[in-house]
């Protein structure tokens, strides 16, 4: 587990969307993550 800091705008536009709140902030944020292939 780790605590991360959200802004509270950011997490109530989450939350409305309802369940699985979580694994969209996951899916978000993975795609600001680059993949090896866009390093190189």
């Amino acid at each position: 587990m780790v605590t991360l800091r959200i802004d509270t705008a950011v997490l109530a536009h989450f939350q409305d969307g309802g369940p699985g709140w979580q694994d969209r902030i996951n899916d978000v944020l993975r795609q600001a993550v680059p993949s090896p292939v866009d390093e190189g």
